[in-house]
């Protein structure tokens, strides 16, 4: 679980520094030994998964930000 949160850190990072979503998955697997990256795109609220070779595996839909719920 500590390795998935490192990577999905790393993945945030990189997407938010302005490349391009092929050069960031292509870094994040330069610096990591694992099968799989994910991609948070947050314009479509998605999570993706891509494996090794940059193909994408499956597009979740997730939800971010404030809970109105007290």
């Amino acid at each position: 679980m500590k390795k998935i949160c490192l990577m999905l850190f790393m993945i945030m990072m990189i997407n938010s520094c302005g490349d391009s979503k092929t050069e960031s998955l292509k870094n994040a697997f330069s610096s990591h030994r694992g099968r799989y990256a994910l991609l948070i795109n947050k314009k479509q609220f998605t999570l993706e998964v891509y494996d090794s070779s940059l193909e994408k595996i499956i597009t979740y839909k997730i939800g971010y930000g404030n809970n109105p719920n007290p």
